[in-house]
């Protein structure tokens, strides 16, 4: 050990080698000393010395400054942790969300469920307010677009392509996937002689009002390219990627106007100003002609080249022409309000066809009217690939098992056997053949397993020893977590066969009988006592996932002889809900209570005069009857609705009766949920619900196999409508607590004192505390150990970062008395205090 020499009388001396911590030399904080690995908490070590030293007598006080200090280290102890409850923030670039801030869009709403209408104040330029220019004087409009009812779903729609979330536009025009809306201010003429020729833009395309128009349809030319050429002048344009040769031969004026003689390629013909012809296969309009009769004066002519003509009729689909194709959108459906003038025009807008009724991940819908904008699906968060995202597999092992792998909330990860085939029946056990016990007071032998649930610490626990006790000796009980391994025991004192036990500091009662064959009866809960269960039966006992799911091992339980039950009693089934035993009864549990898990139960009860005889089983979804094999009840957290859905995943006999299979899963959530079959593999059928859980079921394997995934939020869609929507997804950092599973605290002799392996909180000076002696380079006996507090009327409180060999660093908290070291601690946990004084 690298010792510390400290001269007698000084501050200085007294700090050599040591930094100052806290106070007014600078605060440092706790959490410097709190490091994490793996979920667990890997440092500090808070050391009390050990009563050896000449303050044994204030060994008290230190223990008590240093559970203060380890309570604050607690609140220290967080691991870095993405998605959660707060789940993941979306920006958008070049469009609008259709989400907001406190309402999201989840699969199988509709699109229009947080937002109803775009305005310009969410789309400035695609939605800009504008103004027609008259001769009458100005007409202001503005532009906007309401959402349909159109629903987000999991689904394959008519294409041949695998089911993924999408949005299923539809071509129900009278509905559509919105309808866009230009208001104006005034009514404005359209059949009047000054309103042709005028300008504006709709939804992000330039137009110019034609002389075709009426108050009750409208007809619209947007330009292509436009060019103005002088008479006898010519060009080469591209357009659509085909080169046209455009020249203005000449401008004439008779009487129906002033008119442009084009020719395009080897191609003439005339043009009116403010009409359209298609010449040599090009859409041309003559926006502006100028003629100029006097012989010095050159004419010359504005022309529109493949421009599009919008005729947008009252109570009519959308006409359109483009180059050289005139067509009806289909599933559009105009309206055009005003008495005599026109207030408004709509169009409603639906998919034209079935090939594009639908809007998933790069297949947006492009506005076939305007153009200028497109309603974008940018996926669901998060994202299948996402570290949010948690996967549960279901397999065999061999003909007679069935395996379920998962991770628990503690990290650890584990393939379960737990449906075996025993004489034809299929049963919950391992492949063992060991049973596996899914309610509370089961009796359970040495080798099988327990799954608890006290206050929602769930865990699976394998009975690897019961000793009874006798008048002579003790006895004991052990339990091995199946998920991390460890091992724990409780000592049943002599001549008691029973004893209380806390676990995840959850009070269980274990009652041992010695019979021919040692067991063990475990209970816990309101008003349970010693092999009795109390008034609240648990059945379906959860654990729960790495993403917080729940998740219960059920069968057809059938629990005999229940101690304790009686009329008035109730059933805890998997999610919380409580359910009272009122009379002898079977009937189906239906209905249950909001934010309670959604799965229905059928029980079977009859409240014997010898004894109580319980019998209750998981209904499976889509009327498929009860269950009567083993299966995995997948519970989601609370969705936006306050309702808890599930997945059923469970097992049956192949058609031979010979081997165990997996069937496929089923949602309680029939009501938003879908399942299709692959187009890229059609042995494998995938399903999704509302939460976000997703399944695949694949029937390659001889007895199937199911995986599913489950995300650590409720997963929802980012849609955008814009000219060219672009998503950003950042899913958000979270701060998650470490639960303190070994200890934190040490007494000095337990230490290293040359390389600890973690930093240390050394409480108690070095009369007290040996470490902290050897850290300071004094003695443990009185008065050397007593050398630093001189001329100090509280205590000391330094950090020393080269007191170790291995680089840890030790802070030392000790008083010049025992109250003083539990006030000196006190002031370390709020980080408010002088020090050395």
């Amino acid at each position: 050990m690298q010792m510390k020499r400290l001269m007698a009388g000084t501050l200085a001396a007294m700090t050599a080698g040591a930094t100052l911590a806290m106070g007014a030399f600078g605060i440092a904080n706790l959490g410097d000393y709190v490091t994490t690995s793996d979920g667990s908490l890997a440092s500090p070590i808070i050391v009390v010395g050990d009563g050896s030293g000449s303050s044994g007598a204030g060994i008290v006080k230190d223990v008590l400054g240093a559970a203060d200090i380890a309570a604050a280290v607690a609140g220290y102890a967080t691991t870095t942790t993405t998605g959660g409850a707060s789940g993941a923030s979306v920006t958008v670039t070049g469009g609008a969300q259709l989400d907001t801030p406190n309402q999201k869009l989840y699969l199988y709403d509709t699109i229009d469920n947080a937002t109803q209408t775009l305005t310009s104040n969410e789309l400035p330029t695609l939605l800009a307010s504008g103004t027609v220019s008259t001769n009458d004087g100005d007409y202001d409009y503005d532009q906007f677009i309401e959402l349909g009812n159109v629903t987000i779903e999991f689904s394959k729609s008519s294409e041949d392509i695998d089911p993924v979330p999408m949005i299923l536009v539809g071509t129900t025009k009278s509905d559509g996937a919105y309808k866009t809306k230009v208001v104006f201010s005034k009514a404005l003429n359209f059949s009047d002689t000054d309103t042709p020729g005028e300008a504006l833009t709709l939804f992000g395309t330039e137009y110019t009002i034609s002389s075709e128009s009426t108050n009750s349809k409208v007809v619209l030319f947007g330009a292509g390219q436009s060019v103005t050429l002088s008479e006898g002048d010519e060009t080469v344009v591209s357009i659509g990627g085909t080169s046209y040769t455009i020249k203005l031969l000449g401008v004439s004026s008779p009487t129906a106007g002033d008119t442009a003689i084009v020719q395009v390629n080897d191609v003439s013909d005339e043009v009116i100003e403010e009409a359209s012809r298609k010449i040599g296969g090009l859409n041309i309009y003559a926006k502006d002609v100028f003629y100029l009769g006097k012989e010095s004066q050159v004419s010359s002519a504005t022309l529109q080249l493949g421009s599009q003509k919008l005729i947008l009729e009252d109570t009519k689909e959308v006409k359109i022409t483009i180059g050289s194709d005139d067509t009806t959108i289909d599933n559009t459906h105009v309206s055009i309000a005003g008495t005599n003038d026109i207030s408004s025009i709509t169009v409603a807008t639906a998919a034209q066809d079935s090939d594009t009724d639908h809007v998933a991940v790069d297949t947006p819908f492009v506005d076939p009217v305007y153009g200028g904008f497109q309603l974008e699906f940018g996926g669901m968060v998060p994202a299948a690939d996402s570290t949010s995202i948690e996967t549960i597999d279901f397999n065999v092992g061999g003909d007679d098992d069935a395996t379920v792998q998962f991770a628990d909330d503690r990290g650890n990860s584990k393939t379960l056997s737990f449906a075996h085939n025993t004489d034809g029946n299929l049963v919950l056990k391992d492949s063992g053949s060991d049973q596996i016990y899914n309610f509370e007071g089961a009796v359970a032998r040495e080798k099988d397993y327990i799954m608890v649930d006290s206050g929602d610490f769930g865990h699976l626990f394998e009975v690897t020893e019961i000793d009874p006790s006798s008048l002579t000796d003790t006895g004991e009980v052990s339990l091995k977590d199946v998920f991390s391994g460890a091992t724990i025991t409780k000592v049943i004192p002599k001549a008691y066969t029973n004893a209380t036990w806390v676990i995840d500091g959850q009070t269980y009662y274990v009652n041992i009988t010695d019979k021919t064959v040692d067991e063990v009866i475990i209970t816990w809960g309101t008003g349970s006592n010693i092999a009795d269960i109390g008034s609240v039966l648990t059945v379906f006992p959860t654990i729960e996932t790495a993403k917080g799911a729940l998740i219960a091992l059920v069968d057809d339980i059938l629990v005999s002889n229940v101690s304790g039950l009686a009329v008035g009693d109730s059933l805890e089934l998997p999610g919380g809900e409580t359910v009272a035993l009122t009379e002898n009864k079977s009937a189906a549990l239906t209905g249950l209570s909001p934010g309670k898990v959604q799965a229905n139960f059928m029980v079977d009860w009859i409240n014997e005069t010898v004894g109580q005889k319980l019998n209750i089983t998981v209904e499976i979804p889509d009327s498929q009857g009860n269950l009567t094999t083993p299966g995995v009840l997948i519970i989601e957290e609370e969705d936006n609705d306050d309702q808890k859905h599930a997945i059923l995943v469970y097992t049956e006999y192949d058609s031979a009766n010979t081997e165990i299979q997996w069937t496929r899963p089923r949602f309680t959530n029939a009501a938003a949920s879908g399942s299709d079959t692959l187009e890229s593999d059609n042995k494998v059928r995938s399903g999704r619900d509302e939460y976000g859980s997703t399944y695949a079921y694949d029937t390659d394997p001889d007895q199937n196999a199911v995986t599913v995934t489950y995300p650590d939020y409720q997963s929802f869609a980012i849609i955008a409508i814009g000219t060219d929507p672009v998503f950003s997804v950042g899913e958000l950092a979270l701060q998650t607590a470490v639960k303190l599973t070994a200890p934190v605290s040490k007494i000095a002799s337990e230490v290293n004192a040359d390389a600890p392996g973690a930093d240390l909180i050394l409480v108690g000076g070095p009369c007290a505390n040996s470490v902290t002696a050897a850290v300071m380079g004094v003695a443990t006996t009185y008065p050397e150990c007593a050398v630093p507090f001189e001329g100090l009327t509280k205590g000391i409180v330094a950090e020393y970062t080269d007191a170790f060999t291995d680089a840890s660093k030790a802070l030392v908290v000790a008083g010049v008395t025992a109250d003083d070291t539990r006030s000196l601690a006190a002031g370390v946990m709020a980080g408010t205090f002088a020090v050395n004084e």
